[in-house]
């Protein structure tokens, strides 16, 4: 069953999907109610064809933060990525669907932080 769920998923990405390797980044700039968002953001790098979302929680308010579409300066490091896991073995089962459809799932590259945002509109890195 897991096998399936896994083979299906990349078989579907690998067909549909060509960001592999590309670089992105969510921008926490608040929710549906208007709520603002603090600003924060992380560098995502896609290390397998596959679907991600366009919205994920922001790490340091919950809030919404939205894709910037794979529009990111070049020197920007990731500091997470968006993989397939191997097997389903710790992967909450809400995921599975997720998965089956060819989606990523999203994890920090070393520590798991957000970055402020000053640092996505410089010219210059940090």
């Amino acid at each position: 069953m897991s096998e399936d769920i896994l083979a299906e998923g990349r078989a579907l990405s690998e067909h549909y999907t060509t960001w592999a390797g590309k670089k992105n980044a969510y921008v926490c700039d608040g929710n549906r109610a208007g709520v603002p968002g603090c600003g924060s953001y992380i560098v995502t790098i896609d290390v397998a064809a596959g679907v991600t979302p366009f919205i994920v929680q922001c790490g340091n308010c919950g809030r919404d933060a939205h894709s910037k579409m794979y529009r990111v300066k070049d020197w920007l490091t990731p500091t997470h990525q968006w993989y397939r896991p191997d097997t389903l073995d710790g992967i909450d089962a809400a995921y599975h669907e997720h998965l089956r459809s060819g989606g990523l799932i999203l994890r920090p590259i070393g520590e798991d932080r957000w970055l402020p945002q000053m640092a996505l509109v410089s010219d210059k890195p940090q």
